[in-house]
């Protein structure tokens, strides 16, 4: 079963015995592949998410320090006015810059102002904590994955190990040197060494997936 189950997650043969699975040669699986910081930065979509928020937080904060500005208006009118013995001028246009302020207005916008600036902030502190918190996932993305694949060398070797003992133990008993439970203790070691490795490429596989995810390269809807 767990045979099967490797060969259908790795969408190769279903025949294939765990023994001949080589990770390398199979499509999708990139054994070299190594998550970094700086890719994680422009490809997590939590990171991207964060920094959106910040650009519309900045946006709004723009708009609302705009509306505790004074409203500037250009005033226009006309006036009659007289200079007694020396001229009389009528229709005279009179033409100014008039400034108004909303008290209310002006104390809404600027608590609105204080509101946005704490938004913002709190977003930079969680963009730093994010920051440090895939620093710490791509490394250890990288260490498991590393990890993962020598342990898969380490059990193919245990495969090949157990495979010849149950070859020698096989030999002994069809010449009558090794019992029957000497023959089923070799043959239960080789399954177990086998399903050891069919877990270790799970493991590994899995741990692609970490390290691409942790990457940015794989993103979760």
């Amino acid at each position: 079963m767990l045979n099967y189950q490797l060969a259908n997650l790795l969408k190769i043969a279903e025949d294939t015995q765990l023994d001949q699975i080589n990770l390398a040669e199979v499509t999708g699986i990139d054994l070299g592949l190594k998550a970094s910081y700086e890719t994680a930065k422009t490809e997590r979509s939590d990171l991207k998410s964060l920094a959106s928020q910040r650009k519309v937080a900045e946006d709004q904060l723009k708009v609302t320090k705009s509306s505790t500005l004074p409203m500037v208006s250009a005033t226009a009118g006309y006036n009659a006015f007289g200079l007694q013995k020396v001229v009389t001028v009528t229709n005279a246009a009179m033409v100014g810059v008039g400034v108004s302020y909303d008290i209310g207005s002006l104390y809404k916008n600027k608590r609105e102002v204080n509101v946005v600036k704490n938004r913002i902030k709190e977003i930079d502190e969680n963009l730093e904590l994010l920051n440090d918190r895939v620093k710490v996932q791509v490394q250890q993305a990288n260490e498991n994955y590393m990890l993962a694949q020598k342990q898969d060398v380490v059990y193919h070797q245990a495969v090949d190990q157990a495979v010849e003992n149950y070859r020698i133990t096989k030999d002994k008993y069809d010449n009558g040197i090794a019992d029957t439970d000497d023959l089923l203790t070799a043959d239960v070691q080789q399954l177990q060494s086998k399903i050891n490795l069919a877990i270790s490429k799970a493991n590994t596989i899995e741990k692609y997936y970490d390290l691409q995810l942790a990457n940015g390269s794989l993103n979760i809807k």
